[in-house]
Order: C-alpha cells, then structure tokens, then sequence
C-alpha cells in the first residue's frame, strides 16, 4: 500500500469512527448534508477539467471501464461517446462529474466526427 493509500485509508477510519459516535438524528443529518456538498464540489471541480473532445474514462455500472470522448459538458453531467459496438464508437453516456477520469491519449480512443 502506497503512502498516498494508507493516509487516505486512516482519514477514512477516522470519519467512520466519529460518525458511529453521533448520537443524534440531527447530527447524522449535518453529516450528510456536509457529505453532498463535498461529493457536489469535487464533481464540478473535475467537470472544470473536463473539455470537449478529451480523452476520459469511467466505470459502468456492470464494473466494466469505459473509454470515450466528451462530446459535450454540462453543469453536472458530461456526454462522452464510448464504448465499441461492431468496431465503432456509438454509445452515448452521460456521466456524473465526479465518476469521471481524464486520460491521457489512447488510441483508437476517439470517436470519428467529434
């Protein structure tokens, strides 16, 4: 396990454990209600990194990783064609900014007429 991994695993145990100490239903409320928030931020914040015609992945819902290109970028969502059938990219996704990853140039990853 990497450092960057074994941090970010103790600051996740740390979280639970304060949330199993709450003892109310309205500070279990403001946790979530913090929890929104920052899911919101760090979506936009990617979908800022995000432009049309980048190189992006994702997973789907089956597990499997896609690879596309963004064709549009919305306020919370982002299109991204991907996904080959018979050889050609014609699967349209929209995707939430924040299951998002941008990649570096794959080929054979682009879409034709994008």
């Amino acid at each position: 396990m990497s450092q960057r991994d074994s941090n970010s695993f103790n600051r996740t145990a740390a979280a639970v454990t304060a949330i199993m100490q709450l003892e109310t239903v309205e500070e279990i409320r403001a946790v979530c209600d913090a929890v929104k928030r920052q899911q919101t931020y760090l979506s936009r914040r990617n979908i800022q990194k995000v432009v049309k015609g980048a190189c992006v992945s994702f997973t789907d819902r089956s597990g499997q990783k896609i690879v596309g290109t963004v064709t549009k970028v919305n306020r919370k969502t982002v299109e991204v064609l991907g996904g080959m059938s018979n050889g050609i990219f014609n699967t349209t996704y929209k995707v939430p900014g924040s299951m998002l990853t941008v990649e570096e140039y794959a080929p054979g990853a682009e879409a034709v007429g994008v």
